[in-house]
């Protein structure tokens, strides 16, 4: 290992785990011997190639190798693993392209829904506090109110199909919360926001033709790592893509279906059917507008709450 490189980690090390605590000086020398001991997946965050999507993500996130010591996705994962899916992630935003090669204090707004709720939009970014559950997030903003969440990262399987992997799906407790998802639900032709979120993820996967989507099961989220220390988690991340069509797939992962969900309008009770009509007829008109308003999407910088 060059000495540059060495000098490196030392250099991520004291980002990630700034101060000279005991602690933080143990979890600075683990790092530092994670790296030295792969230092094959190690070196794209060490010295990422100029102008790619690793490379500037980066420089606004230098603490990004902390995977070396924390988790990612997956609290299965070891470091080969966490270093390889992240590095794989940044693969795909380069193969994909604009508009998703940004800055990481930038936002990219996917496409904007006043007109079905007010100051409603359909966000992507990459906050600081959701770097261990994906490299990308999408949002549900309310004006400058981010009210629910999904972090996500891109690969590759086994099988070299294109994956979508969700780490995290997070609403808010924040004071009246409840009462604008109600009113949000009632928007969006009865779809809770967790859901209507989930169906424009879908859609975004079918855009990027994505073939598999993979759910962190609730015992792998990243906050069952021992790095975190035992954890009373909620909600129940099984229950909700058991909810939504999942099936297990093993210890670590549900897998979630890409295409949408077919209903027939005969198995819905007939006083339920003008909903589902109206449902059904908003899903068709987002999936559109969505694979237009994401060409055309300009990465801008806006605070939220």
């Amino acid at each position: 290992m060059p000495l540059r490189t060495a000098s490196a980690l030392n250099g991520i090390a004291r980002a990630c785990f700034p101060g000279l605590t005991p602690g933080t000086l143990r979890l600075r020398g683990r790092l530092i011997l994670a790296g030295l001991r792969n230092p094959g997946l190690t070196a794209p965050f060490v010295d990422p190639a100029p102008g790619s999507a690793l490379a500037r993500v980066l420089q606004g996130r230098p603490e990004l190798p902390g995977i070396l010591v924390w988790p990612y996705q997956s609290a299965h994962w070891e470091a080969p693993a966490r270093l390889e899916r992240m590095a794989a992630h940044y693969t795909e935003i380069d193969r994909l392209g604009a508009p998703l090669i940004f800055e990481a204090d930038e936002k990219l707004v996917v496409t904007d829904l006043d007109e079905y709720h007010p100051g409603l939009r359909l966000v992507v970014d990459q906050p600081r506090w959701f770097m261990r559950e994906g490299g990308l997030v999408l949002n549900m903003f309310v004006g400058d109110f981010r009210a629910f969440s999904l972090a996500f990262s891109l690969g590759r399987g086994a099988d070299g199909r294109l994956q979508a992997v969700i780490g995290g799906l997070q609403g808010r407790n924040a004071e009246d919360a409840l009462a604008l998802y109600r009113d949000l639900t009632k928007a969006l032709a009865g779809l809770r926001p967790r859901d209507f979120l989930l169906e424009a993820f879908r859609m975004l996967c079918r855009a990027w033709e994505v073939q598999e989507i993979l759910a962190v099961t609730q015992a792998a989220r990243h906050h069952q790592h021992p790095y975190f220390g035992e954890k009373d988690l909620t909600p129940d991340y099984d229950a909700i893509w058991d909810d939504r069509g999942g099936a297990p797939l093993d210890a670590s992962f549900y897998s979630l279906p890409v295409d949408p969900e077919i209903r027939d309008l005969a198995t819905v009770k007939p006083k339920k059917r003008s909903l589902y009509r109206r449902r059904f007829a908003f899903l068709d008109m987002l999936e559109d507008r969505l694979a237009a308003d994401l060409a055309a999407a300009t990465p801008t910088r806006f605070t939220d709450t």
